[in-house]
């Protein structure tokens, strides 16, 4: 059996339970990260994530990787490779596995749906702008609270998802933000309704994490 370290923030409340479910063949150790201020890419923002890290990676040491299920100071590939450089096992950031998962599919021009308000989904197009994304329409679900977002129904996300109806013959793909949201139990609706491929925020993170099963 293999042994995982799961990072994660402690509004996100059902990621291990769902991940327990989708991989029972792996043991799951449950970290919640505490609160840290900004984005996580200052210097002292990052010195912060690695003390942290450094000390769950000494506390376990018997992990075969780790899943950060976040975003927090691994929107660069800079903060990604310093929290990788902590452990001597793969490591399988959110914002990596969403990149990775649209340049494999060649989803260069993009609807984003994500579940935040404004000033958030607008970070969201930023960061994907800067990593070459084109983004042809958004929409934002209006929610910026941990409970709220675990709350959304699959219905909701489905009506965003069918404003793209118009637009495509001019998408490659349609990216879901958040490791909050229960793309989980949504993705085979999500993917039936949609007329080119979904990419999820937790789904990519999965989708590295069976090939990287497949290496071990």
């Amino acid at each position: 059996m293999l042994t995982a370290l799961i990072i994660r923030s402690s509004e996100n409340v059902t990621i291990v339970g769902d991940l327990e479910r989708y991989y029972p063949d792996v043991r799951w150790i449950d970290v919640i990260m505490p609160f840290l201020p900004g984005r996580g890419e200052t210097q002292e923002e990052r010195h912060q994530i690695l003390t942290f890290l450094t000390a769950m990676r000494n506390k376990y040491p018997e992990i075969n990787f780790v899943l950060y299920a976040r975003s927090y100071g691994v929107f660069s590939e800079e903060g990604r490779a310093a929290i990788s450089s902590i452990f001597s096992v793969p490591v399988i950031t959110a914002t990596g596995a969403i990149i990775s998962k649209l340049r494999t599919l060649k989803a260069n021009k993009l609807y984003v749906i994500t579940p935040y308000g404004q000033t958030r989904h607008g970070y969201e197009l930023k960061w994907l702008n800067e990593y070459g994304f084109e983004i042809i329409a958004s929409s934002c679900l209006g929610h910026d609270a941990g409970e709220e977002i675990l709350a959304i129904k699959t219905e909701e996300v489905v009506a965003a998802l069918k404003l793209t109806n118009s637009l495509k013959s001019r998408l490659d793909g349609i990216y879901v933000a958040c490791t909050f949201l229960r793309t989980l139990t949504m993705n085979e609706e999500l993917q039936q309704v949609a007329s080119v491929p979904v990419v999820t925020a937790t789904g990519s993170m999965l989708w590295e994490l069976d090939q990287l099963r497949n290496a071990l």
